[in-house]
């Protein structure tokens, strides 16, 4: 019964803040939930534009090597070889994006004061839990 609850409870909390996140843009809410003040706003805004700036080019050459790997296995006379090189590039290029996504995400911790940080560890956590319960929620459980 108790389990039930909290499933209940954290399904709640999770359609609250699906419906909450569609009308308030991310960095508002990350605003408010995490207090952050206007230098870290303004240094969340420039890490965002930078992440962009750097993964946009990436993105438009994976797009491309994967329109390239889909020609290639669409043919009929394709070269193990070249197939295998593609998929290294895309395999690279996706590692760039990675990167790029960690150092924006380090970036941003380290504007955190440990406060801020600790609520984020519990915010990550929320998201395993109601990771959890969508698991329960799919299993009829």
């Amino acid at each position: 019964m108790r389990m039930r609850k909290a499933t209940i409870l954290l399904t709640m909390l999770f359609l609250a803040v699906a419906a909450h996140a569609q009308e308030v843009p991310p960095p508002a809410i990350l605003r408010e939930v995490l207090q952050l003040n206007d230098d870290q706003m303004k240094r969340l805004g420039e890490l965002l534009e930078s992440r962009r700036a750097a993964v946009e080019p990436l993105a438009h050459q994976l797009a491309q090597a994967q329109q390239a790997l889909g020609a290639l296995l669409g043919s009929d006379a394709a070269d193990p070889a070249d197939v295998g090189k593609a998929m290294l590039t895309i395999r690279g290029l996706q590692r760039q994006v990675e990167q790029k996504a960690h150092e924006s995400s380090d970036a941003f911790l380290a504007t955190l004061t440990d406060g801020q940080r600790a609520q984020l560890q519990q915010i990550h956590g929320l998201e395993k839990a109601l990771a959890a319960v969508q698991a329960l929620h799919a299993l009829g459980l």
